[in-house]
């Protein structure tokens, strides 16, 4: 039975955050075609997202939430706010850069739960949206975030000029 408990991360768990990372990492190079092109990977990187959690975590303007099962953390979100240009009434938003679950425990709302808690914690912070960034050909990804509530309002595209 899947009892799952949603907390925000502490140092201790960022080794098992880097796991869960480098597995997201291999679902997109599997699934969507990263790894080469405009997302070449750098080799050994593992360790540079390590300092990265790390340094989310110890930040104010930032959170890192972990879903665990008996114990082992199954998945994780980074949430982190934002500046926009100060043209906006809203000049913060909260930008989930990261977000997974591991395969055997998809679909079971998981994800939710986690964009939930990214979410009541840029509400506590007083920010008024929730943005991130989801590949174009990741389908069910997309149909995810559009059931939680997430809508389209722009379309980012990339030239490579080198």
């Amino acid at each position: 039975m899947l009892s799952v408990n949603i907390r925000k991360t502490s140092i201790k768990d960022i080794p098992r955050i880097v796991e869960l990372w480098k597995a997201l990492t291999k679902h997109h190079v599997r699934e969507l075609g990263f790894g080469k092109g405009l997302y070449k990977l750098k080799k050994g990187i593992g360790p540079g997202y390590g300092k990265f959690v790390k340094k989310q975590i110890r930040s104010r303007n930032a959170a890192v939430f972990v879903a665990e099962n008996e114990n082992k953390l199954i998945g994780f979100a980074l949430v982190y706010i934002q500046k926009l240009p100060p043209i906006f009434v809203h000049d913060k938003e909260a930008y989930v850069s990261d977000i997974f679950v591991e395969d055997l425990y998809r679909r079971k709302g998981l994800g939710s739960m986690l964009l939930r808690e990214a979410e009541k914690w840029a509400d506590e912070k007083g920010i008024f949206s929730l943005g991130l960034v989801v590949d174009t050909k990741n389908d069910a990804a997309l149909a995810a975030y559009r059931k939680f509530g997430f809508f389209e309002h722009r379309f980012k595209m990339s030239k490579i000029i080198k």
